[in-house]
């Protein structure tokens, strides 16, 4: 029978346990000395400690203190990162935590990860990928856009909604075109019916009190 959860930390020095058997409701620890040229070896000692079968561990999660000190200590192997589109020079930019905000000659510490060992991923929320499609969509009018406010401004946004005019995804736009869609794609149904829209169909509106925030602005719906 599973019983056991156990936590562990690898550390630099000691490996530390606690263990939870939940039958009994009792709490065991134990520390073990690191083995850092295998840190298996003192993991698998540590827990013999605990368990005398280790198979009746039901959970176990640990952290690697050790791996930490490798990676901040610049000692560890090449490490990439792996980050949301458009947020590559974020990491490097480092305005989240500014020690010195009035100090001229302050210099931010180097770059754990090089910006060539950044990589943009397309962000996913949903299982079917529905907000990178929402993304490729965005590039797409980007790539085709014939006025600089489109390709150069990104004065726009896409959103993928449903036939109850729910958003299910957005791509990084401007959120104020977001906000009235919903009611848009409520008005537009009602109007012409959902059996109206077929496969392949664009309908193009600049209704501003329909589909905009103000007259300048054009709405599709595909």
């Amino acid at each position: 029978m599973k019983r056991f959860r156990v936590a562990m930390d690898i550390g630099g020095t000691f490996t530390d346990f606690v263990l939870y058997d939940e039958l009994t409701g009792e709490y065991r620890t134990g520390k073990v000395s690191t083995t850092p040229k295998d840190l298996s070896i003192g993991v698998l000692e540590g827990l013999g400690h605990l368990a005398k079968d280790l198979s009746d561990i039901d959970f176990c999660v640990h952290g690697t203190t050790a791996g930490l000190n490798s990676f901040l200590e610049r000692k560890g192997a090449r490490v990439a990162l792996i980050t949301t589109e458009g947020f590559r020079d974020v990491y490097e930019i480092a305005r989240g935590n500014r020690p010195e905000m009035y100090n001229l000659q302050y210099r931010k510490p180097e770059p754990l990860v090089k910006r060539r060992d950044i990589f943009e991923l397309k962000e996913r929320v949903l299982f079917d990928g529905t907000v990178a499609a929402a993304e490729d969509m965005n590039a797409s009018l980007f790539r085709s856009a014939f006025s600089p406010v489109i390709y150069e401004m990104k004065d726009c946004s896409v959103g993928i909604f449903n036939d109850k005019a729910k958003m299910l995804g957005q791509s990084a736009g401007l959120p104020i075109f977001l906000g009235n869609l919903e009611e848009c794609i409520k008005k537009t149904i009602d109007m012409y019916g959902l059996d109206f829209f077929q496969e392949g169909d664009v309908l193009i509106m600049n209704d501003a009190y329909m589909t905009g925030t103000h007259l300048n602005d054009v709405t599709v719906f595909a």
